[in-house]
């Protein structure tokens, strides 16, 4: 968890109240249930793909997986040359089942990085299995609507690890942008949430009243109830850099072919601007 404003102390209250609005206790806990991880022990992630596999946290939950190597590879007119390569780690993630208070089972998925932005504080990741259980996924806020100051929202994840845990509040403020570290000093967008973000909340989720996925949790300030989460706008900006729009929008390319025609794209600027004869 990233801390904004001055050190986060205490733990949020595990509790919702007997009502989710529009969103029915029972929708609510399935998509729970089924679509916030553990991740490596240590943060939260949120499934935001059946078809893709994919799951949305934070850049600084999986930051430590990546590394740079420099590396000598031969070029295509056969000599040698030095390049730089990124070497992603793979990331454990894990849901645990209870009967009652009592833990009956736990599953575990390997997952790869697919992408990652600093900047945003964004990481995507793809469950590394065959075939997953899962039939609920996480949708993302639908283009054109809006979130607003005092709606209600519910955060999502594993605070101290206390797995599949929800915290009911309400939208602070749209407007806060906020200079971070992790940025480089830059200012960035964040909703401002009640609620709280305590340690292992980073990279869950934040929902709306309708059971949207409006926010990534990642920073919590000294009082309890300050919490900041990645923005919609943001989490779809890198989606779609990352060629993952249609995890909402069914009109878009699979990433397959978005990642194709970026390359061929960039094959061909690169041609474009070799040296004339």
């Amino acid at each position: 968890m990233r801390q904004i404003i001055g050190t986060l102390v205490g733990l949020s209250l595990l509790v919702v109240g007997s009502s989710a609005g529009a969103w029915g206790l029972a929708d609510l806990n399935k998509t729970i249930n089924q679509t916030n991880f553990t991740l490596d022990n240590a943060c939260s992630a949120t499934l935001i793909s059946l078809k893709y596999k994919a799951v949305l946290t934070n850049y600084h939950c999986i930051d430590r997986k990546i590394t740079v190597e420099d590396r000598e590879e031969p070029s295509t007119d056969g000599t040698i040359k030095k390049v730089r390569r990124e070497k992603r780690d793979d990331v454990t993630l894990a849901q645990k089942a209870y009967k009652g208070p009592e833990q009956v089972g736990a599953a575990e998925y390997l997952a790869e990085i697919v992408a990652h932005k600093k900047r945003a504080d964004l990481a995507l990741l793809r469950l590394k299995a065959d075939s997953i259980p899962h039939t609920i996924e996480s949708t993302l806020l639908p283009d054109g609507s809006t979130v607003v100051r005092g709606s209600r929202v519910y955060i999502v994840g594993n605070p101290q690890m206390l797995d599949a845990s929800v915290v009911e509040g309400v939208i602070s403020s749209v407007t806060r942008m906020l200079e971070v570290p992790w940025a480089d000093g830059e200012k960035v967008p964040f909703y401002q949430f009640s609620g709280g973000v305590t340690g292992g909340n980073s990279g869950g989720a934040l929902y709306d009243s309708e059971g949207r996925l409006i926010g990534v949790p990642a920073a919590g300030g000294r009082e309890a109830h300050l919490g900041f989460a990645i923005t919609v706008e943001a989490i779809k900006a890198f989606l779609r850099e990352a060629c993952y729009t249609a995890v909402w929008d069914s009109t878009a390319p699979p990433p397959e072919k978005c990642l194709a025609d970026k390359k061929a794209a960039a094959e061909k600027s690169k041609k474009g601007n070799g040296p004339s004869e």
